[in-house]
Order: structure tokens, then C-alpha cells, then sequence
């Protein structure tokens, strides 16, 4: 993000200041006295607020409003744009009226004097009139969960620019992020009014002509202004001066007080207020001081005030750059700090005082502005003096004030260049940033001494005058010039080691790559072509998209393309999250306090300090759970999951973890108050946090290695008599959610128990959480939710902490209870995306014929393994490419890192299985195997070596436990009649079972528990007869158990509850199954995640395939697709599989063939320029069995309407429309008399999670039935009436006492883990800058098999979003820790980073497969918002073909793994840059 590159534009005391003094007599006119009011409007709406807190935001101001919750928070920070509103006011600069986009979060109440603010809500409403922006946004399927789109909407902005170009739109966001959409349906919707001029079209309002909204009835505004909270006696006081001098005046009135400068005050996105230490006593508003403000243009120099903002200075120098030859290049550098909203009010006088308070700033002013040698004025009460910006830095600030900046013209002779290397496109600080100015005359010597300035590298910005002097005189065209210039270079820049920075050797590698660019362009015209496009600047083109799909308008509106019902709604800001509903009488705040230190003992927490400050209610802990109640947020019974703490109390298995509750009167208090508990340790250990810390420690979850093994075929057999013998290893990291809403749960105490309203997905756990934290019955639960501001996965089971911790509080005070989690606490203390690494040994024909994998794969769970994923990614190793022959080891990781979760892109989640009825069925040729292992302990008596045989055996009222049993043989046994039997704590293995008969049993009253199962083979078993019943198995795990020739027949089961099970590694093959029942079985707690990572190692195997043996990658892949009737390693046979078909269709429209030649031809042109392409299919599960969701569908006989609520949860994806369509279609009414209603514990109690990508099908199929038997009951009266309307129709059936509502259970099985399979191929087109390691994803082309539609609109949107949200896994979500307390340092926006708008593909090509329902689907449909995730790995490997062109070029080409993220840094290492190949 860049947002606190910009300071508050001043600086004084702690921080410094800004402002001009001429003279001495500086007590004249003085306004000594503090202001306590300030005035303002809002949407036309006059307000005056006396004695707020000079804390108060705007943002917070705003949302305390009644009907003003359009208006977002997410990080607080500058970073996201969700909080974004416009400004009309005079511009101190030019002295006009100008209207501006900011961000609210970041701007002081008392900053806003005199300011014309404009919310969503005063542009637009659905109940009134759409804006056009809102429409177009809504109209272009531009919002998916909604939080992010009023602050797209107002940051357009058309009457500031009201004949935009497409590239000013593109540009123009780049301080908004959207996690859903993947940006391309925002970007066409804005691109709609490049130059069109269509703000005042048919006479739609613009923001100038604002009038406050009135109600119709009232004539008074639609909405009320309630009182801020006000300043208390410990707040600072806030000046607003009327010139310079008071200034000085004020500043030498207050020698022992901490003061703060207050312009454009987004610094404070970055250094925030996280202590008692960090508050002020004074702020000093300098916006009214017109001398801060002053442009001066002599001939020599512009001369631009302290105060002047970044977007001001921008506009100066481009209508200057004719005067001199670096305008525009600074310019340009200028446009890459922060974004528009941060540049609106951030002043670039305040961004250098962030330099020179915090070494840790990367400030791009000084870097640039030191290059182009200006000077500034600094002022103070002895008078003032101007400075080189190197001198600046070591001056002592306090009471001094900065002035002006004087920035001389360049010569023609003068060559300017900077570069800003980033995580990403836009709204990042950089990793280096350099400028450089040099005379060169006509003949290309250098004329006086350069100047080559470089940030990123040490401390603080650097010269490198040593190599300057080394180019004086010199002739550029002399090789040894340059040779020299790098050899000083290296010597000179020595690269510091702080913990976020990039590595030393990329630093300095990257320092003399920008120099040896800089270099180029000085003798562009000289240097040899292929070499020539390092000397360029890359210019993105602007970005397009073409979607293709089929619709059938027979079936209308189920398949019709249509936006989101909801999209209005998010679009003016209407729809309700969470976080948005009104506030309660009485209601508190609440914060987490969390750790700091991970593998730590707990000795203490100290909350004295807090119980005095500001806001402060009441801190709560473990020790306040109520009696009965538990710490003990993951419990629901049957699912097995392991027990979490809402409070850790001993021990701290992370940093980040929650150890109490701070409840204050406002949110942004108790974020304070919680940062300002103090927690002590002892007994403090190294932290484990990466997989490789976890191997070396042996920091294993229960039963690693070969007891989980998924085992097809003989993989080391096939492996060693295959001609190529092939290993390698590759891993992938963690990805935080990034949802825009973060944990957000407002509970109250009611009469009867309690109600949630919690952004979750997962109502059920959420009531259970709720429910044993307190130690009340379930019933008294109420859990209600409308829709989420994203999720993805998130908030399946993170999210019931934070609901259980607002609950206690509620409990505790009998007050409601809010908490809006702030971003740093989200991001540390909630899970993310499990990590994998993966051992692999391969198998392989000479042509790339894949024959066996042996393989161990690693995963990182987290301080838990309640959501492991490990065996799903295993399960979905296969990918789309059969191979007949398997060993795979799976191992789940223990760290000192948070529980890691369910991310997108997991397939399966929360499954419940209960009350199932089987019969009469043949099994047989099965192999089942993915399940992991854990929580088992063997000790006790040994039993080996022993052989059974030819006994006749009645076993009942033995207990066993603390047995081992390993090596026995038993073979010719009749078993009958076994009860009263309790085994526990036994571990079997290597048993070999076989000749035996069991029949006429009868079982009854057993209970095994704690029993783990191995390396044990059946065979020739027959089993008939049996009566089992009563028997509770829980604590049991079995692998590695191979079953074969095994006849099952005449049995019955019933009355049985299993839980707590884990199966891993069997297989189980030739056996016979029938006259089978099974009832009253109940089998619960499964969660399995992981599609992505497993699908990417499998990419990786087969890439590293062919490259070990020379081949066409995609030739490789082609030849071991998997084809139709083949079976999967997990048994699953493949009746409708069609990749092959989608792969061979995509390589000929996306034209593979061609463009792989045209990128040959463009790699042996560019040295420096490489590109690569690459294709990657798609084989990903989707399976629903037994998750549990209810429909509600209610008609209402007044006039005919419905109302419709669903298990699932509208996050996004478009269920609720879907649901609607369903309904409509199946009803045979408008869709506009359907309106679906918040999911919530009532009507769909016991329910299953919304996840996997399959919740909206089992919605979809539970309004389908719900509907279709509201017809059944119908119909018999619209015959009888003949053709009635559907009014009259429901009106006759009212009469006649006829039940007009339906509910239906959707509880679905299926033969298999996944009901059906979906397929894709993707095709991606990179080009990578070698001497940078920035890329550009130049096309990507998706076919994605989607069946038919529901809604295609929204499918692809889901595709697109899915798509991006993984380039950001691939490419720019870096997650670092520090390694010594474990702490979470990429916490926020600042330092973590997802994609931008112009991180996108440039050409984004997604195609819906046309005519092919789905046999195996709901209504033919098939899931789409998480398996073409999968495929944006292919941006990752084109990269990698990229690489592999530049590192032939210094015939490096040994075969590589390119783990991810491929961040700038990876690629530019991998490409292995060496400074002796810098020639021209």
C-alpha cells in the first residue's frame, strides 16, 4: 500500500513540522486559544459537532450515523479504499472549488472544518435513483459480496474529470482492492464513461448539485445525526491557526508537549496510535495557513509550499515539464506513491518528516527530489534556512518547522530516471527505489558529477558518490565506463537487514540492475536492440475482457445471465453487513488482547495501566467463563473436532493468540486499551514456524509417516523398472483471506438466551460456541446472519471465537455487545491457508508417460489440526492426469503459528453424516483412502508372533486396553456371540487375517475408544448372519489396512455412533457387499481442505517431467490426461470426464501453437524481456454428501409474494439469486415476487457449513423441492378454477386452509467423496522484466466446464474472482514471521499484499463451456467459485518459462522448482542476474 508515505505534512516535537516563518516577531495575532467545534456538511446536510475527541475519526463519525453505514472500515489504514468519501472545498493551491476522493478512516473529525463531504448515500439510493456509476457497477455484475463497492463508486469521481480516458479509469483505483470480483466487471463498468461525459446524463444529479435527501414525508433528512463521542480530559487539544506565525507561537507556548502537525495526516495508516506512548497532547491544524500553500515558478525553479498536496505537486510539474526535462519523470515517480485518495490530502512535505522520523520509511519524494537536487526551507523561531535534503535528514526537527521545497529546472543536456521496484503494480512501498540525474553532452560523456540516489538499501535513502565520481568525464560509450561504474557500485552499497526488507542479495542485485537501466537509456540509441528494452519503460496496456458463455432462455430464469438481486443494494451502500447494524442502547465494544510471543508460558497479564484510560469498561479472561461454561470455542457434538480456547490462560502456542477481552465504549477505544495490556513469559522457546522447523523438530501431529499412506498399485516397483527415474521437491506458502469484512459479531442478552449476529458461515457452530462458552442450552441460541463481506473459508470455523468472546462479555454485563475486528488482530490471530512441501520420486516413459509417484507430502496445521487439509490434497494429487500406480505419505505439521484453516479452493468442509439407511448393495473393486490420523497413544503388554487358528470362540465382558498387538496370524476362526466387550488404548498391526468365518453373531454393548489399526491385511473372509447394535466407536484410527476377497452379506447395523474416527491409507478391493442395513448410524466431524496446493504440487511433478527429459511441457501433459472410464487413486471411476476434449479445444482458440513461436521469436530479440506460456487442466471434486441444509419457503396470501430462507450463507457467490431463479422458475411467478431472507439457527437448525462450492446447489435443490411440492399442493385447485392468476390461485388455497409454506431438509449421498468432478483448462502469456523480477500477466485464456449455468453472469464472475485471488497466491501474498517471537509481521496493508487492479491479466479471456449439462449435477449445474482457483497457477509457470529463457542465456539450464509466491524477488533470483552480462 504506500498509505503512510505521507505524513501529516508536518512535523514538530516527536515528529516534526511544517510550516514558514519570515522574521522573528511571531506573537502578533496569535490564536492561543484550542477550538472545540467543528462545522461541516454532510450529503447537504449542515452539522456542528462541539467538543468531539480530537481521536474521532471521520469514518467513525460517519457510521455512528443512522443511515449512513455505506461507508466501509476495513483496515483503517488508507489501504483498501472501502472507506472512501468525496470532498468539495476551496483549494488553498489554485484558490478554485475542487471536489476530491479521500479516505475517511484516516481523517481527524476536527480536519473536516468547513469541507462539503459527500457519502454513497448522497448520490444515490435504490428506493430514489441509482447514480449512473452505481448503476453501471450494478448493471456490469461489478459487486460480489458487496463491501467494496461504495468505495469503488466514490472513488471515481467523473466531476473531476468528467470526460475520463480509459487509462485515467484504469489508473484512478488504485487504492481500492476487491477480493470478490477480480476487478475486469468493475474496471468495464467505470470504462463506461470514459469519454462520454455521462455524470449529467438525463439529468442524473452530479455530486455539486447535492441537496440533503429528504424524506417524502417528512421534508427532513432520511437520516439522523447522532452526538460523537466526546473529548475526555486526558485528549489532546487541537489549534487551528490562521498563519505561520501562530504557529511558532504555539509550538514555543508548549515546549514539554508532544505536538503533531496535522495537514494531511495519513502517516498515521502506518505508525498508529498502538500505545499510551504513541498519543499527542497538541494537534496543530495547518490547512488554514494560506503561505504553506504558495506556488512560486521563476525562471530557474518552481517553489511549492510545505502543505501543497502530492496531487497538487503532480499537477504542477506536468504543467512545468516543458520548463524543464525531469518534471514529467518526477511526475510519474510521484503517481506510484500511496494512491489517488492518499495524494488528494497528503502533503509531499509530510512524507519526507516520515523519512526523517522513521528510518524504516522508504520515502519516494526524497529519493526523487534528492536527485533532482532541490532544497528546502525550514523555519523556526531563530528564522529560516534552506538545506539539501541529505542535510535535512540530520537536522534536529523539533520546533522546527519545514517550508517550501525549491525544485530547479534541468538542462536539455540532463537525463533523469527513477524506479520504484514493488510487490505490486500499484499502492506499495518499494523494495528499492532509485533516482539518477546526469549532464550528458552530444557525444555521450558525462559532464559534472551524477547524481545516483538509492532507497531501500540502508537505513535511510543513500548516495553513491563514489561511483558518481567514477563516471565524471567519462565517455558512456566505453564499455569500461560502465564496468567500472558497477565495480564501485558494488563495493559502495552495503545493504542493511531488517526484518520486512527483501533479502541482501536481491537489494543489491536489484541497485545495480536500475543503474545498469538507468545507463541504457542514456545511450538508448546506441545500445544493441536486444538490450535496447531494458533502457524502455514497460507501459501496461489497458486491460480488456471478453466472456463467452450459453444460456437457454427456454428455461428462463433458471440459466438466465443476470447481476446479483442484491447488486443495487451494494451498490448505494442499502445492504446490511454485520458490522452496519445500528448500535444497541447501552452497547459495548470489544477487543481481543493477544499475545506477542509464541512457545511461551503464560506468567501474567497486566491490566492496571488500562483500567484508567479512556473508554476503558472492563477486561475479561478465562477465569470469567461463567460455571458450566467451557473455554472451548470448536465444539459440536459428533464432528470431532479438538478443543480451541477462547482464552489461552497457561500457555502461549503463538503470537497472536487471545488471552482476554477488553469491552470500552467505542470500537477504536478498546482496540487501544486491548494494545495496551501488558502479557509476561517465561519458559520462552525458539518458535517453530515453517514446515522445515517442524521437520527438524519432528513437530508432528499424532501417526506421520507410513500408517497414512495412499497406496494404488506398486508405485516403488513401477518407479524402478521405468526408464526415467526422476526427484524433486516443491512447496507453496500460506495465503491470509483477505475478506473485507473482517470477524465482525454484534450479540444481546435477551430474556430468553441470547441473539448472534456473526459473520459466519457456519450458523450451527456459531449457536454451539456460543452456547458451551456460557453453559446454556443450545435453544437459547439465536445466530442470524445476512450476508458476509467475503469469507472464503475464513469464517467456516475461525469466526466462533470471537462470537463466543462477545457472548461472555453480553453475559457478564447484560449489555450487547459489538466487536468489529481490526485488521492487525484479524490477521494474527485467525488462520490462514495451509503451507505444503512435497517430496517427490517419478516414474516415467521416455515420453513423458507418467508409470509411479512416491511421494511425502507436508503440510502446516497451525497450534491445531481441527480444519487439516492434508488428505484432500492428497485425494487431489491425481489432478487431471491418470497414473496407475501410488504410495503417497502425508504429514501434518505442528507450529507455533495460528490454526491454520479452510482457504478457497478447499472442495469439502464441515460434513455431518447421520441416520443413514443402506441396503442391498454391491461394493466391490474399492479403494478408499484419505483420511488423517491423529490423538493415539500405544504402551502396555506386547503380543507378537502369535498364530490362531481352528478355535471356536464366545467372547463377552472383557475390557482390554494398553495392548499392543503386532505380527499375529489368524486364520480358520468361527467367532459368535460377543457383548459386554470395552477396548481401549490397543494398537494392532501387521496382522495377517485370513480363512475366516464369523456368522450368527450377535454384537451388542461394545464400546472401543483410543484403538489404532495398521499394516493388517484380510482376506477370504465371510461374514453373514450379524446382528450388530448398541456399540459406540469413538478415538479409533485405522491406515495402511489392505482388505480383499472379503464376502459381506445378511447383516444388520443399528443404534450405532461413530466419531472421533480417522481413516487413512486403506484400500480395499474384490470384496462383496449385500443384504446390508445400516441405521440409526450417526458419523460426524469430518472437515478436509487442501484442492489447490495438492493440484500445484502435482503442476510442478509433471513440469519438472518433462523438463528433466527435454520435452514440450504440454505435449507431456497431454499424453497422461486422464480419459473417460479410467479410475481415480481413490476409486472413484471417471463415467463423465471430457478434459481431454477442453484441453484440445482451448489449445487450438487460444492458439498455443502460434503464440509459443511468437514468444520464441520475441525471447531471442529481448535479452532483458522474456516471456513464457503456459497451460495447466483441471480435474477438481465437488462433492456434497451428507451436509445438511433446510429450505423455508413461505407464501403469503395478501398478494401472492414469497419469502424464502436457505441453510447457506450469501457471501458473495450469488446464492441468494440463484435460490430466486430457482424458485421462480418453479413457482411460475416474476422473480420480483421473491425476496430471500437472512440465514439463520431457527430455520435450518443442525445445518452444515456454506463451503465447499456446492452450497448454493443444495440450496438451489432444497427451494427446488420445496417449490415443487408447494405445487403438488396447488395444483388440484388451479385445475378446479380453470386458469386463475397466481394472486388468485394462492388467495383460493388460503381459503381453503392449505398449507401455502414448505420446508424441506436437503441431506444428499453418494457412492463416492465427490459427486461429480469439474473440468477446466486454463492457457496464461507472462512477460517478466529479468533485471527486476516484475511481471506482467499479459493474457490469460480459461475454459471452464460450468455444465448449465444457473445464472452464467455471476459463474463467470465467480471464475474471474476465484482466478485473481489466486495470482495473488502465486505472485504477491508474502506472509513473513519474525523468528524469534513468531509474531505476524505482514499485518496489515501496509506489508501484505493482494492483487490491485493492475495486477490483472491485461487480456482476460473466460469462456463457459457451451452445451454441456451436467448428469451428475443439480439442475445440470456445476460449482464454480472455487476449482478455477486452481488453474491460476498457470501464471506461475509461464513465469517459469520466462525464467528458464533468461537463465539459458547463461546456460543455466538445469531443471529448477519455482516454489510460490513468485514474488519480484523470486523471479528476479531465479533468473540469476549477473552484473558481468551487463554489456549494451
Amino acid at each position: 500500500m504506500g498509505n503512510a508515505e505521507i505524513s501529516s505534512g508536518a512535523s514538530c516535537g516527536q515528529t516534526g513540522a511544517s510550516c514558514e516563518q519570515t522574521g522573528t516577531g511571531h506573537t502578533q495575532g496569535l490564536q492561543s486559544e484550542h477550538v472545540t467545534t467543528v462545522s461541516f456538511t454532510i450529503n447537504g446536510q449542515s452539522v456542528l459537532l462541539e467538543n468531539p475527541s480530537p481521536y474521532l475519526s471521520l469514518n467513525e463519525w460517519i457510521r455512528a450515523q443512522q443511515g449512513l453505514s455505506g461507508t466501509k472500515k476495513m483496515c483503517g489504514e488508507g489501504g483498501c479504499g472501502c472507506c472512501v468519501v468525496t470532498v468539495r472545498k476551496a483549494d488553498p493551491s489554485t484558490g478554485k472549488e475542487s471536489t476530491i476522493s479521500i479516505n475517511s478512516c484516516l481523517c481527524a473529525i476536527y480536519s473536516v472544518q468547513g469541507w462539503d463531504i459527500t457519502t454513497i448515500e448522497g448520490i444515490g439510493s435504490s428506493r430514489d435513483r441509482l447514480h449512473p456509476i452505481q448503476q453501471s457497477i450494478a448493471e456490469h455484475n461489478g459487486s460480489q459480496c458487496g463491501f467494496c463497492t461504495p468505495g469503488f463508486v466514490m472513488t471515481i469521481l467523473l466531476q473531476q474529470n468528467p470526460n475520463p480516458s480509459k487509462q485515467d479509469v484504469e489508473d484512478y483505483f488504485d487504492g481500492n482492492i476487491c477480493r470478490c470480483t477480480g476487478y475486469r466487471p468493475i474496471l468495464d463498468a467505470m470504462k463506461t464513461f470514459a469519454g462520454s461525459g455521462r455524470v449529467r446524463e438525463d439529468g442524473w444529479i452530479d455530486i455539486e448539485d447535492l441537496a440533503a435527501k429528504k424524506c417524502p414525508r417528512t421534508a427532513r433528512a432520511c437520516y439522523g445525526l447522532l452526538k460523537p463521542h466526546l473529548r475526555s480530559a486526558s485528549d489532546p487539544v487541537w489549534f487551528r491557526p490562521a498563519s505561520l506565525l501562530d504557529v511558532l507561537a504555539i509550538l514555543q507556548a508548549h515546549p514539554d508537549g508532544k505536538v503533531k502537525l496535522v495537514a494531511g495526516d495519513t502517516g498515521k495508516g502506518i505508525y498508529k496510535t498502538s500505545s499510551p506512548s504513541d498519543y499527542f497532547d497538541i494537534f496543530i491544524d495547518l490547512k488554514g495557513i494560506s503561505e504553506l500553500y504558495e506556488i512560486q515558478v521563476s525562471a530557474a525553479s518552481v517553489k511549492v509550499g510545505a502543505a501543497v498536496t502530492l496531487s497538487n505537486l503532480i499537477d504542477l510539474l506536468l504543467a512545468n515539464k516543458s520548463k524543464s526535462t525531469n518534471f514529467e519523470g518526477l511526475a510519474d515517480h510521484i503517481l506510484k506513491v500511496a494512491n489517488v485518495a492518499i495524494r488528494n490530502v497528503g502533503s509531499w512535505a509530510g512524507n519526507l518528516m516520515l523519512t526523517h522520523d522513521h528510518s524504516d520509511f522508504p520515502s519516494d519524494v526524497f529519493t526523487v527530489m534528492a536527485a533532482a537536487g532541490a532544497t528546502v526551507t525550514i523555519a523556526n523561531a531563530r528564522g529560516s534556512s534552506s538545506f539539501s535534503l541529505w542535510d535535512f535528514l540530520d537536522l534536529e526537527m523539533s520546533y522546527s518547522v519545514i517550508v517550501s521545497m525549491t525544485i530547479p529546472f534541468s538542462g536539455p543536456g540532463n537525463i533523469f530516471r527513477s524506479f520504484k521496484i514493488m510487490p505490486r503494480a500499484q499502492n506499495a512501498h518499494a523494495y528499492v527505489n532509485a533516482a539518477f540525474s546526469m549532464e550528458v553532452d552530444p557525444s555521450y560523456t558525462v559532464r559534472g558529477t551524477p547524481v545516483l540516489v538509492f532507497g531501500g538499501i540502508e537505513e535511510y535513502a543513500v548516495s553513491a558518490v563514489r561511483t558518481a565520481a567514477s563516471l565524471q568525464d567519462k565517455s558512456l560509450l566505453d564499455p569500461n565506463t560502465l564496468k567500472s561504474a558497477l565495480a564501485a557500485l558494488q563495493q559502495e552499497l552495503i545493504p542493511d537487514t531488517p526484518p520486512m526488507a527483501a533479502s541482501v542479495q536481491y537489494r543489491k542485485s536489484l541497485a545495480l540492475s536500475l543503474f545498469y537501466k538507468y545507463y541504457l537509456a542514456c545511450i538508448v540509441d546506441e545500445v544493441s536492440p536486444r538490450v535496447k528494452s531494458a533502457a524502455v519503460p514497460y507501459k501496461r496496456a489497458i486491460s480488456q475482457g471478453v466472456q463467452t458463455y450459453s444460456s437457454l432462455p427456454s428455461n428462463y430464469p433458471i440459466t438466465q445471465p443476470m447481476p446479483k438481486l442484491s447488486s443495487a443494494l451494494q451498490a448505494s451502500g442499502e445492504a446490511q453487513f454485520t458490522t452496519d447494524i445500528p448500535p444497541y442502547p447501552q452497547e459495548l465494544a470489544a477487543a481481543f488482547v493477544i499475545t506477542t510471543q509464541g512457545n511461551a508460558r503464560i506468567s501474567s497479564i497486566n491490566a492496571d495501566l488500562i483500567k484508567t484510560m479512556p473508554g476503558y469498561v472492563s477486561v475479561i479472561t478465562a477465569a470469567d467463563i461463567p460455571t458450566g461454561g467451557q473455554n472451548n470455542f470448536m465444539t459440536l457434538p459428533g464432528n470431532g473436532f479438538f478443543p480451541e480456547p477462547v482464552f489461552a490462560t497457561d500457555f502461549s502456542e503463538y503470537a497472536g493468540q487471545a488471552v482476554a477481552l477488553v469491552l470500552a465504549d467505542t470500537q477504536e477505544y478498546a482496540n487501544v486499551i486491548a494494545r495496551a495490556v501488558v502479557v509476561g513469559y517465561q519458559d520462552v522457546g525458539k518458535p517453530i514456524l515453517t514446515i522445515q522447523d517442524a521437520i527438524a523438530a519432528r513437530s508432528f501431529y499424532p501417526f506421520p509417516g507410513s500408517q497414512q499412506v495412499l497406496s494404488v498399485g506398486d508405485a516403488p516397483a513401477a518407479i524402478a523398472t521405468s526408464a526415467h527415474v526422476i526427484e524433486g521437491e516443491i512447496s507453496c506458502g500460506t495465503q491470509y483471506h483477505f475478506h473485507m469484512e473482517t470477524h465482525t459479531t454484534v450479540c444481546l442478552p435477551e430474556d430468553q438466551g441470547y441473539t448472534v449476529y456473526s459473520s459466519t458461515q457456519w450458523t450451527d457452530l456459531t449457536q454451539s460456541a456460543v452456547a458451551t462458552v456460557l453453559g446454556i442450552p443450545v435453544s437459547s441460541v439465536d445466530v442470524r446472519v445476512k450476508r458476509l463481506g467475503g469469507a472464503y473459508g475464513a469464517k467456516i470455523t475461525r469466526g466462533h471465537q470471537a462470537a463466543a468472546a462477545c457472548a461472555l462479555g453480553a453475559c457478564l454485563t447484560r449489555r450487547p455487545v459489538r466487536m468489529h475486528m481490526d485488521i492487525d488482530t484479524n490477521m494474527q490471530m485467525v488462520g490462514k491457508r495451509f503451507p505444503f512441501y512435497a517430496q517427490f520420486k517419478v516414474g516415467c516413459s521416455s515420453d513423458g508417460l507418467i508409470n509411479g509417484i512416491q511421494m511425502t507430502v507436508y503440510n502446516d496445521s497451525g497450534c491445531s489440526n481441527n480444519d487439516n487439509s492434508i488428505m484432500l490434497a492428497v485425494q487431489s494429487l491425481d489432478n487431471a492426469y491418470y497414473v496407475p500406480n501410488w504410495l503417497v505419505t502425508p504429514i501434518s505439521c505442528k507450529t507455533n503459528t495460528c490454526s491454520n484453516t479452510f482457504c478457497r479452493s478447499p472442495a469439502i468442509s464441515g460434513v455431518a453424516i447421520s441416520g443413514v439407511a443402506i441396503s442391498g448393495v454391491a461394493i466391490s473393486g474399492v479403494a478408499i483412502s484419505g483420511v488423517a490420523i491423529s490423538g493415539v497413544a500405544i504402551s502396555g503388554v506386547a503380543i507378537s508372533g502369535v498364530a490362531i487358528s481352528g478355535v471356536a470362540t464366545c467372547i463377552s465382558g472383557v475390557a482390554t486396553s494398553g495392548v499392543a498387538i503386532s505380527g499375529v496370524a489368524i486364520s480358520a476362526v468361527a467367532i459368535s456371540a460377543i457383548s459386554g466387550v470395552a477396548i481401549s488404548g490397543v494398537a494392532i498391526s501387521g496382522v495377517a487375517i485370513s480363512g475366516v468365518a464369523i456368522s450368527g453373531v450377535a454384537i451388542s454393548g461394545v464400546a472401543i475408544s483410543g484403538v489404532a489399526i495398521s499394516g493388517v491385511a484380510i482376506s477370504g473372509v465371510a461374514i453373514s448372519g450379524v446382528a450388530i447394535s448398541g456399540v459406540a466407536i469413538s478415538g479409533v484410527a485405522i491406515s495402511g489396512v489392505a482388505i480383499s476377497g472379503v464376502a459381506i452379506s445378511g447383516v444388520a447395523i443399528s443404534g450405532v455412533a461413530i466419531s472421533g474416527v480417522a481413516i487413512s491409507g486403506v484400500a480395499i478391493s474384490g470384496v462383496a457387499i449385500s443384504g446390508v442395513a445400516i441405521s440409526g448410524v450417526a458419523i460426524s466431524g469430518v472437515a478436509i481442505s487442501g484442492t489447490l496446493p495438492g493440484i500445484f504440487i502435482m503442476e510442478s511433478l509433471v513440469d519438472y517431467v518433462a523438463k528433466s527429459l527435454g520435452l514440450d511441457v504440454e505435449q507431456v501433459k497431454r499424453v497422461n490426461l486422464y480419459q473417460l472410464g479410467q479410475t481415480t487413486p481413490i476409486g472413484i471411476p471417471l463415467s463423465y470426464c471430457n478434459i481431454r476434449g477442453l484441453w484440445d479445444q482451448l489449445y487450438s482458440s487460444a492458439s498455443v501453437e502460434r503464440r509459443k513461436a511468437d514468444i520464441l521469436v520475441f525471447n531471442q530479440a529481448n535479452r532483458w524481456r522474456k516471456r513464457g506460456l503456459s497451460m495447466v487442466p483441471l480435474k477438481f471434486g465437488l462433492g456434497w454428501n451428507n451436509s445438511p441444509f433446510t429450505v423455508l419457503v413461505s407464501v403469503y396470501a395478501t398478494d401472492g409474494t414469497v419469502a424464502v430462507t436457505h441453510g447457506g450463507v450469501e457471501v458473495g457467490q450469488g446464492i441468494d439469486t440463484k435460490v430466486a431463479q430457482v424458485a421462480a422458475r418453479t413457482l411460475g411467478i416474476p422473480l420480483d415476487m421473491i425476496v430471500i431472507k437472512p440465514s439463520n439457527s431457527l430455520t435450518n437448525p443442525n445445518g452444515a457449513s456454506t463451503g465447499g462450492s456446492t452450497t448454493s446447489e443444495l440450496a438451489c435443490l432444497g427451494v427446488l423441492n420445496a417449490c415443487t411440492e408447494l405445487k403438488s399442493r396447488l395444483t388440484p385447485v388451479q385445475l378446479a378454477m380453470g386458469n386463475p392468476s397466481w394472486v388468485e390461485l394462492v388467495q383460493k388455497c388460503y381459503a381453503a386452509g392449505i398449507d401455502l409454506s414448505s420446508k424441506q431438509h436437503t441431506y444428499l449421498t453418494t457412492d463416492y467423496p465427490f459427486a461429480y468432478y469439474a473440468y477446466g483448462v486454463t492457457c496464461a502469456e507472462t512477460e517478466v522484466d529479468v533485471l527486476t523480477g516484475e511481471t506482467q500477466v499479459l493474457r490469460v485464456d480459461i475454459l471452464y466446464d460450468c455444465g448449465e449455468s444457473i445464472n452464467p453472469e455471476i459463474d463467470v464472475g465467480q471464475v474471474e474472482g476465484a482466478f485473481v485471488m489466486g495470482l495473488g497466491y502465486w505472485m504477491t501474498e508474502r506472509v513473513v514471521y519474525d523468528p524469534s517471537s513468531g509474531q505476524l509481521l505482514t499485518h496489515n496493508t501496509w506489508e501484505y499484499k493482494p492483487p490491485s487492479s493492475q495486477d490483472i491479466p491485461i487480456d482476460f479471456r473466460v469462456e463457459l463451456l457451451k452445451n454441456a449439462p451436467n448428469p451428475l449435477g443439480i439442475l445440470r449445474s456445476k460449482a464454480c467459485g472455487e476449482p478455477p482457483q486452481c488453474m491460476s497457477c498457470s501464471v506461475l509457470f509461464a513465469i517459469k518459462r520466462a525464467i528458464e529463457s533468461a537463465r539459458a542465456e547463461i546456460q543455466q539450464q538445469q531443471v529448477f522448482a519455482l516454489p510460490g509466491p513468485a514474488t519480484v524477488e523470486a523471479i528476479q533470483q531465479a533468473c540469476m542476474v549477473d552484473p558481468s552480462q551487463f554489456v549494451f
